[in-house]
């Protein structure tokens, strides 16, 4: 039998202890003693993801800060072009208004003579803009609306850049918060964060050459001299643009690449496939592939597995030269270690012409 005293001490723990049970983050729980023996692991994958994150918000940063710099130039640009085109859309009042100071000089000369004759006014007819003017001006009115348009994109993508660090970096334990960073993740996957964000480069540079296109259509109303000069100037920056755009698809190591590059780089694999890869397959008998899953490949094709496939068949030269490189700008302190190496190196299986690397 329970002394008052002692009913109230445990009532008192009872109290302590609480209606609503252990909190689930303690480690006096069972699940989290399973948490605590795979919190290195966590932690390892919470380390990784913060770098790589911070990494992915800082070049989408970078990239939408130069685009929001040169939209804001751009349009201001274009924008000052279009005050002067859009007046070939109106009326042009200055002939009728010659036309009336002429008739009103006529009229005062004649006032001391008498004439039976009347003073035609000119009528004014209806006016009618002309096909260059108006295509002039929606080329114009086109550049400007895709030039701010990457604008607010920029803006977007730097706010969902901000969020995603902000909510896949929330205070909770490793692995609850290793969750929410791979749903959010996931999410950047499937709905193409990535493309989005190349897109926008493409949009400015459709904006950019438009714009010169109607600047030559604008330039040629003025003086067709002048217009074709521009006219020939885009041509050529339009071809040089093209090229830049391809070379990268047709020699992998071009350093050069533009916004068009990679849009144009499945359309490229499709057309390999076509040309070079489905007449072998007929060769040999292959059973038929589904074109379907050739695109769905093809989408899924970048240049880091051309790169691998195109060094593979260099491995040995490649080796070479890296070594060689190496040997040059190598440290004294390094040479060591380089020394060391070099067994290793040449026993390795990895090493395709291991007397080549001990010629350099």
């Amino acid at each position: 039998m329970s002394t008052p005293g002692q009913s109230g001490q445990r009532d008192v723990e009872d109290a302590g202890q609480g209606t609503s049970g252990p909190l689930p983050d303690l480690d006096n729980s069972k699940e989290n003693g399973f948490e605590s023996g795979s919190a290195k692991i966590w932690k390892l994958y919470q380390s990784e993801a913060d770098k790589c994150d911070t990494e992915l918000a800082s070049t989408w940063k970078g990239q939408t800060d130069a685009m929001l710099i040169f939209t804001g130039l751009f349009s201001t640009v274009v924008a000052a072009f279009i005050i002067e085109t859009y007046k070939t859309l109106l009326p042009d009042n200055s002939g009728a208004t010659v036309a009336l100071l002429t008739q009103l000089v006529v009229v005062q000369s004649q006032s001391n003579a008498p004439s039976t004759s009347s003073v035609v006014l000119p009528t004014q007819g209806s006016f009618t803009a002309s096909a260059i003017a108006i295509r002039t001006n929606i080329l114009m009115f086109l550049s400007l609306f895709l030039s701010l348009t990457c604008a607010l994109m920029s803006t977007l993508i730097q706010q969902w850049a901000r969020e995603y660090l902000q909510y896949s970096q929330l205070s909770a334990t490793p692995q609850k918060r290793a969750r929410v960073r791979a749903y959010l993740f996931q999410g950047l996957t499937n709905f193409q964060m990535r493309r989005m964000v190349e897109s926008i480069p493409v949009l400015l540079h459709i904006s950019v050459f438009l714009f010169f296109f109607a600047v030559s259509d604008f330039l040629h109303t003025v003086n067709r001299s002048v217009g074709l000069a521009a006219r020939y100037s885009f041509i050529v920056l339009l071809s040089a643009y093209l090229l830049l755009s391809i070379l990268p698809l047709i020699i992998i190591s071009s350093p050069y690449q533009t916004a068009l590059t990679t849009p144009l780089r499945p359309c490229f694999v499709v057309l390999r496939f076509i040309l070079f890869r489905l007449p072998m397959l007929a060769m040999k008998g292959s059973p038929p592939i589904r074109f379907h899953s050739v695109i769905a490949a093809t989408f899924q094709h970048n240049r880091s597995r051309d790169l691998f496939a195109a060094t593979e068949r260099r491995a040995a030269s490649l080796d070479r030269h890296a070594l060689q490189w190496l040997l040059k700008d190598v440290e004294e302190d390094s040479m060591d270690k380089l020394i060391r190496g070099l067994p290793a190196l040449i026993r390795s299986p990895f090493t395709t012409d291991a007397p080549a690397i001990m010629g350099l």
